[in-house]
């Protein structure tokens, strides 16, 4: 089973990756739905019904069905991360977006927009950045081989990404021009990051197996069961 994605875009749909594709739910639907049917609910969404949805899959165009990641661009665009590639949803086609080699990216786990509109990809075969306002050769660069879980931009625009290397999960900070390694005594079956996040002080807390870790910079704090 994949972990759940989901993603809200600009008109308030919601977009839900599963293990068969993707559904979009269309808020404003159900909403009125909810009302018609004199239904209410603290978010205003109906109870027990399957109305408002709308689901893709290959059969649609999706390059794969088990959905990892979901973002919507500054343009518009839905970009979805599958484990057979990463598809990109106009509104009204997906199109399969592949790699500087022409092939489907393998096992994408997360895909994310920067401050600047460019798209960064992070999976099985490593870090790519995709600039759509480039030509050419220079719209796509693979950044790191590693396998990249995570991906994640801090207010100051640092790239923050979970790496798997061979004694366990790495994390790094990417200024722009060279990676720092800020977590390398990750080891064992808890080292796994799945997500990372900055707060309101500019801490950085990263989700693992194991618990929650907090990094202020300088030090590491770890909050377990």
């Amino acid at each position: 089973m994949t972990e759940l994605a989901v993603s809200w875009n600009r008109t308030g749909n919601i977009w839900i990756g599963t293990d068969n594709g993707v559904s979009r739910y269309d808020t404003s639907a159900a909403h009125s739905l909810s009302v018609k049917a004199g239904i209410t609910t603290l978010s205003g969404l109906p109870l027990k019904t399957k109305k408002g949805f709308t689901n893709y899959s290959t059969a649609n165009g999706l390059c794969g069905d088990l959905v990892n990641s979901i973002i919507q661009d500054k343009s518009g665009k839905i970009w979805i991360a599958t484990r057979s590639g990463v598809s990109c949803y106009d509104g009204n086609s997906f199109t399969d977006f592949k790699n500087e080699e022409g092939m489907p990216y393998k096992n994408v786990r997360c895909i994310k927009e920067d401050k600047d509109g460019k798209i960064w990809i992070g999976g099985e075969d490593g870090l790519y950045c995709y600039n759509p306002s480039a030509t050419g050769k220079g719209m796509l660069t693979k950044l790191m081989t590693n396998f990249i879980s995570y991906v994640f931009q801090d207010k100051a625009g640092n790239i923050w990404l979970s790496a798997v290397e061979e004694k366990g999960m790495a994390m790094y900070k990417y200024d722009g021009k060279s990676f720092l390694k800020i977590l390398e005594k990750n080891e064992g079956s808890d080292s796994q990051i799945f997500e990372i996040a900055e707060d309101k002080t500019g801490n950085i807390w990263f989700g693992k197996f194991g618990g929650v870790g907090r990094y202020d910079g300088k030090t590491f704090n770890y909050f377990t069961e």
